[in-house]
């Protein structure tokens, strides 16, 4: 063991002189070696001691004043560097064309829309102390997990599934309470205007992105299905107050809808875009005819 300790020492010893070597003749026509000092001195053997060492012992090594404590060791040349042929040397060569050019302008980027952040103020979400309390306002949330994580499964399994997810012990939910949020659930999920939105092949949380008017449109759909014709899109609305009437609908609502229409119409110019919003308050499932968008449109 302290053998293989003094021959690590030794190692590192000679790494350290190869490592001041290396920097030592690095230097083409001058050289200094320079050191400091903190409260507990300078490590022993550093490569200044070493400098200094070697030096002093030199008969040809000088003392000057303007080194006030310091060595100088001073070489004169003798001969005349060695230059490239005058043929080879290029007298002033010509500059490039864009040296006398101004520089391009840079580009102004586009701007960027996250339609489900918008700058706008949100309408008001319903309050989770209105009706009966805490379980009203985290029901919505419930419908929304089971509408996203549903329709992955195979049809057969969706009330199973459901009734698994319900029957959470940190759901605190009555039996009753479950009954209902599962039957209300699957009467979404088996909608007939809509049943091809859960159907095999769509997708839930879908990234979406596209260059729209000089807009950079940046969002997540809560559903998409795509079809040989049509793209169906639903968002979801949850713990918000849904209006009797589409007319009625929060514009944010509207043109969070209309960027996302108009990123799907861009990308498939040959398929139908149809929207809906999915209010899991009810649920209710809403369709928002294109005429309300267009005024929205990016």
């Amino acid at each position: 063991m302290i053998q293989a300790r003094q021959r690590a020492a030794l190692d590192r010893d000679r790494e350290y002189r190869r490592l001041f070597y290396v920097a030592l003749t690095r230097a083409a026509d001058r050289l200094y070696i320079c050191g400091s000092e903190g409260k507990t001195g300078r490590r022993a053997h550093c490569w200044y001691d070493m400098a200094w060492r070697a030096l002093d012992t030199m008969p040809e090594i000088e003392r000057p004043h303007d080194l006030a404590g310091g060595l100088r060791l001073k070489y004169t040349q003798v001969s005349r560097p060695a230059f490239a042929p005058a043929a080879q040397l290029a007298i002033n060569p010509p500059m490039p064309i864009w040296t006398s050019q101004s520089a391009p302008g840079e580009p102004v980027p586009l701007r960027p829309l996250a339609p489900s952040r918008s700058e706008e103020q949100s309408p008001p979400v319903a309050s989770p102390l209105a009706g009966d309390g805490q379980a009203r306002f985290q029901r919505g949330n419930y419908i929304h997990k089971l509408l996203q994580t549903l329709p992955d499964l195979p049809e057969d399994q969706w009330d199973r599934a459901a009734a698994h997810y319900l029957a959470q012990p940190a759901l605190v939910l009555t039996d009753g309470q479950r009954a209902e949020i599962r039957a209300e659930t699957l009467g979404v999920l088996h909608h007939p205007e809509f049943a091809k939105i859960f159907a095999a092949g769509s997708r839930a949380e879908v990234p979406l992105s596209a260059v729209i008017g000089g807009w950079v449109i940046s969002g997540q759909v809560d559903r998409l299905a795509i079809t040989d014709s049509e793209i169906l899109i639903i968002d979801y609305k949850t713990n918000r107050l849904p209006p009797r009437r589409a007319e009625d609908v929060d514009r944010l609502h509207l043109r969070q809808l209309a960027s996302y229409r108009a990123a799907l119409m861009h990308i498939f110019p040959d398929k139908t875009v149809r929207c809906a919003l999915l209010w899991t308050t009810g649920p209710n499932l809403m369709t928002i005819d294109e005429t309300l968008l267009i005024p929205y449109s990016p």
